[in-house]
């Protein structure tokens, strides 16, 4: 996409968030309309989770040692721009 570099952290969020929308199929989208916030928030949590091991698995795939291995998974994490 053009321009995505110029664009803020919080933009490029809303724009995926957006394409996620679109993708899910409507089932999803009204069963997430009518669940709680408490569920939404304990689900994401659960999801941030899969993620990071899912990053450290992928490191550890590449031979990095464990160290540098929970180094790049935080700093994948904590930086939105990495992605």
């Amino acid at each position: 996409m053009l321009g995505y570099d110029k664009l803020s952290a919080e933009e490029k969020v809303r724009r995926a968030v957006r394409a996620a929308w679109f993708e899910m199929p409507q089932v999803w989208v009204d069963a997430l309309r009518q669940m709680p916030s408490d569920v939404k928030l304990t689900r994401s949590a659960e999801m941030w989770i899969i993620m990071r091991d899912s990053l450290y698995a992928k490191a550890v795939a590449q031979k990095l040692p464990e160290e540098q291995a929970w180094r790049m998974v935080a700093r994948q994490l904590l930086n939105c721009n990495d992605w």
